[in-house]
């Protein structure tokens, strides 16, 4: 329940914290770290990222069950 709470209000702080630097800054993104030339690069890389991870915790599952 304690580290429940503390998700919690780490969340809320984190996004006041964010709104006051999109407040002072009149950015949409104060903290990117790649301009907007990089979105459909990321789109392709966050795809194969998430297809590598699911094969390999397929195999781990796998090898898993065989034991």
């Amino acid at each position: 329940m304690l580290l429940a709470s503390g998700l919690i209000v780490g969340e809320g702080l984190l996004g006041v914290i964010f709104a006051f630097l999109i407040g002072f800054s009149g950015s949409p993104a104060p903290i990117a770290l790649v301009g907007d030339r990089f979105a459909p690069a990321s789109i392709w890389l966050g795809g194969a990222v998430f297809a590598v991870i699911v094969w390999l915790l397929y195999r781990w599952i796998s090898r898993l069950a065989r034991d």
